[in-house]
């Protein structure tokens, strides 16, 4: 029963766990405290009470005693003294209630009460296991012994299991309403968090959490509101970047064509016309980068050979990689010859990992393929000069480059190929290389 409780609690929701987390703490807490009152206080309890009733049957029995007891006759015969000390005085019985008093001469008992006992009375058991009160007479001829005490009455245990429910109850009580909103609050920035558009929960104004509610909201309207502005400014840039671009770009070929221009006047036009090339691929960066961003943004999952489609890349990719060496490698499980993924999306990010790859491979550029039922991981890497550790993690944040001596494209590549993973159900890693360099892989998980 206990391995199924701890399965369910497994399978189970953060949040649901968090109830469970928050309402155990409580519940066991209240019951430790319980433990410790019932192990150590009401002991204490009870043998204050005890020695209270003690010590009022003592004032009782003792009065009684001093009532009965016959004190020797002062003669002035001292023969009739010496007769009367020598006298052995029969044990005398009382019967109060349910108590026995029992009056019995000093010289016939045995006291076990010590020396120094601050207590009147002592309490002992006879071999049936009863106990009594014992102590010795004012005048010390007599010793009385009254009892049998009954044992203390212990209160039932109903009252204490209906309090200790009556806790879990209202501790469960408490705290539902309360972790309810926070689940509603977590699903929401949830969704806010794969849709900036998705609306955050209206709490009412009893909630406890109803001011944090209210602050993650107004922090939400000022994140929409800047990613709004950041995706229209980016489309506006490359919308309006085009036309004029390619106005230029229609001149210079004008330009070009005239045969009286000199040849340092054809080289800076070349320059200024691969500096509009430059600006187009930025531009058309953007445009791609701002589609995927967008939160209706859908890919196509299809059935792709693997080996056809990785192989036929490779082909068509083979002369822009001049003079680089482009390899490939292919391993597939046995029961693997396929890829799930979006053909167009995969493609456009495996070219932007080659791309990357051709601006600082030295010699060596290779292409790694792994798939099996489960998923697949899609690799580059080169025999450049790699990416520092320290900013394997930051190169795929939109527009920012390692630290080379020779800085090249516009810092877009790895955020855009980091997007498609994203929305492969995958995502990016960026490591180093066998090869010296750097390894950039794309893991997807279809059951992601």
């Amino acid at each position: 029963m206990v391995k199924n409780w701890l399965a369910a609690l497994r399978r189970a929701s953060a949040n649901n766990r968090l109830l469970l987390r928050y309402y155990f703490a409580i519940i066991f807490g209240i019951a430790a405290v319980a433990l410790v009152l019932d192990l150590v206080f009401y002991p204490w309890v009870k043998t204050q009470e005890s020695q209270r009733t003690y010590d009022a049957l003592y004032q009782l029995a003792n009065t009684v005693a001093e009532a009965h007891i016959n004190e020797p006759i002062n003669n002035n015969d001292g023969n009739d003294q010496n007769k009367t000390a020598n006298k052995t005085t029969p044990p005398q019985e009382h019967i109060l209630g349910r108590y026995t008093l029992r009056i019995l001469p000093a010289q016939t008992v045995h006291s076990e009460q010590a020396a120094n006992d601050i207590q009147p009375y002592s309490v002992a058991s006879n071999d049936q296991g009863q106990r009594f009160l014992n102590w010795p007479s004012r005048n010390g001829q007599h010793w009385v012994q009254f009892g049998p005490l009954e044992p203390a009455a212990l209160p039932p245990d109903w009252p204490t299991w209906i309090f200790y429910g009556s806790l879990f109850i209202l501790v469960s009580l408490w705290l539902q309403p309360l972790l309810k909103d926070l689940d509603r609050i977590s699903h929401a920035v949830n969704d806010f968090r794969n849709d900036y558009r998705a609306p955050l929960p209206q709490l009412k104004n009893s909630s406890n959490l109803k001011p944090l509610a209210n602050n993650i909201a107004s922090m939400a309207e000022k994140i929409r509101h800047l990613i709004e502005t950041q995706k229209d400014l980016s489309n506006v840039l490359s919308h309006e970047m085009r036309t004029p671009l390619s106005r230029v770009k229609f001149s210079l070929a004008l330009l070009s064509s005239n045969e009286q221009l000199s040849q340092q006047q054809r080289n800076e036009l070349a320059g200024i016309d691969q500096d509009i090339n430059e600006l187009q691929q930025l531009t058309q960066a953007m445009l791609e980068f701002a589609k995927l961003d967008h939160p209706d943004m859908a890919i196509e999952v299809q059935t792709l050979e693997a080996n056809y489609w990785l192989h036929s890349y490779a082909d068509k990719q083979q002369r822009h990689c001049q003079p680089l060496q482009l390899t490939t490698e292919l391993t597939a499980a046995a029961n693997s010859t396929s890829i799930l993924a979006d053909p167009y999306w995969l493609e456009l990010a495996l070219s932007n990992l080659v791309a990357n790859a051709q601006r600082y491979a030295q010699n060596q550029i290779e292409i790694t393929l792994n798939h099996s039922a489960e998923g697949f991981e899609l690799s580059v890497a080169d025999d450049g000069p790699g990416i520092a550790e320290a900013q394997q993690n930051q190169v795929v944040k939109p527009f920012y480059q390692a630290d080379h001596n020779n800085k090249k494209g516009f810092g877009l590549g790895l955020a855009l190929v980091d997007r498609i993973a994203q929305l492969h159900g995958g995502h990016l890693r960026v490591g180093s290389a066998a090869l010296g360099g750097a390894l950039v892989s794309i893991k997807v998980s279809y059951s992601a």
